[in-house]
């Protein structure tokens, strides 16, 4: 199965993820990765199964503090001491949302949903804000909000409400109290992951129509701007590719006119080669067809000679015969005068 959500606090070696049905994850750290990123994970990223949705959050005691710091337009003729400069929200399920003068100490606390109407919240008022944060955990804990064979989470969100205010003295106590938290939650053997995240007061005023903290909205609105930065750089990357596709097709293509120019060349070639082995062909025939005439000419020339010279050889065996034959019947003509004479005598 795959994941998707917005990483809400980069730790040394986790991430906790806010998902899309605002339940939170602790998954495995990867390097590159920063706070209100998007990322999809999947089953084996995860360090240990939760799916927790603020509903089942009370379930499982896991712990969501949000800290807000907001601006309210009060009375000049206020004291210091009761002048709030930041809201504080927090959300165990129960919900909480604590008011803070300029000297950090809590002057108000106010119950954001039913579960949070059931702790003692007017114990809280007038105490620093990191000894009435530890105090919030610890009336969590006595409500069984928080359990020490469960994982519980902590999300703290802070707002600058007064320009005067330093962003810093907040975040400071924030620090301070999340740090005394978890190690007295070593010390008692809980499981504790505290995140801290800072808003501001539009995202506070959209919270309060919407009737939900400051820090969900804030969580949901850092999701929406990551994701709307992901389409962004998927859209530039399908733009990109798209360009990278323009020009494969395109050196593809004039690869191909090349391939195919050079295929012409070479048929071009081929055919000249062919035309010209025609050309040989036709002249080795002639010239063989004049060797063969010259050679019959030569063999009846040489016929002829011969005929002519058997006639001749021929026709002097016929004069050596007729001269052997005169010569004999002149010798049988001497020869019988011979006899004759003799006989005469």
């Amino acid at each position: 199965m795959i994941y998707r959500g917005s990483i809400i606090e980069v730790r040394e070696n986790m991430l906790i993820v806010m998902l899309e049905d605002s339940s939170f994850q602790k998954v495995k750290k990867f390097n590159g990765l920063k706070e209100g990123m998007e990322i999809y994970f999947e089953e084996r990223d995860i360090i240990k199964e939760r799916n927790l949705s603020f509903r089942r959050i009370s379930m499982v005691a896991a712990a969501l503090f949000l800290l807000i710091a907001t601006s309210f337009y009060g009375i000049d003729l206020w004291d210091t001491n009761y002048k709030a400069v930041a809201l504080v929200s927090v959300d165990i399920n129960p919900s909480i949302e604590l008011k803070v003068n300029r000297m950090n100490h809590i002057i108000n606390a106010v119950a954001l949903n039913e579960d949070a109407k059931n702790l003692p919240l007017l114990e809280l008022k007038n105490k620093p804000l990191d000894k009435g944060l530890e105090a919030l955990v610890g009336m969590a804990r006595a409500e069984g909000y928080i359990k020490e064979t469960k994982e519980n989470y902590i999300l703290i969100a802070s707002v600058k409400l007064k320009d005067n205010v330093e962003d810093t003295e907040v975040e400071e106590v924030i620090t301070k109290a999340m740090e005394k938290i978890e190690l007295s939650s070593k010390d008692t053997g809980e499981k504790i992951e505290i995140t801290s995240i800072s808003s501001n007061k539009e995202t506070l005023k959209e919270a309060h129509r919407e009737k939900i903290s400051v820090g969900k909205k804030e969580a949901e609105k850092r999701m929406e701007k990551t994701i709307k930065e992901e389409d962004k750089r998927d859209k530039e990357r399908e733009k990109e590719q798209e360009k990278r596709q323009k020009e494969i097709e395109k050196n593809i293509e004039k690869e191909l006119k090349g391939e195919i120019k050079k295929n012409q060349e070479l048929e071009k070639a081929q055919e000249r080669q062919k035309k010209e082995t025609e050309k040989e062909i036709k002249r080795n025939e002639k010239h063989i067809e004049k060797q063969l005439k010259e050679e019959e000419k030569k063999k009846k020339e040489q016929k002829k000679e011969q005929e002519k010279w058997e006639k001749e050889l021929k026709n002097r065996d016929i004069k050596k015969e007729e001269k052997n034959s005169d010569k004999e019947n002149k010798g049988h003509e001497k020869e019988n005068k011979q006899k004759e004479k003799n006989k005469k005598n």
